[in-house]
């Protein structure tokens, strides 16, 4: 698969770190008592998050089905 310069650079410890994140949200708007307001924007916060993982996830497969190692992207540090 071709290399774009605009397309992003997704692997799985992105997918890991995002999906931790939504984890992290719904723990605070279970735990945390919250006004309408509030609630309201950290479950739009929830969607646009789940959104975007569910992206990453999509991006991350289609490399593995194009047989590209997405379990760790070029550009990431150990």
């Amino acid at each position: 698969m071709a290399v774009d310069a605009l397309a992003p650079d997704w692997d799985w410890q992105a997918l890991h770190d995002r999906l931790m994140s939504l984890a992290t949200i719904a723990y605070i708007i279970d735990l945390t008592p919250m006004d309408r307001g509030t609630r309201l924007l950290s479950l739009e916060r929830l969607v646009r998050d789940t959104a975007e993982a569910s992206k990453m996830a999509s991006f991350v497969f289609a490399r593995e089905k194009g047989g590209e190692d997405w379990w760790r992207s070029e550009t990431t540090t150990l």
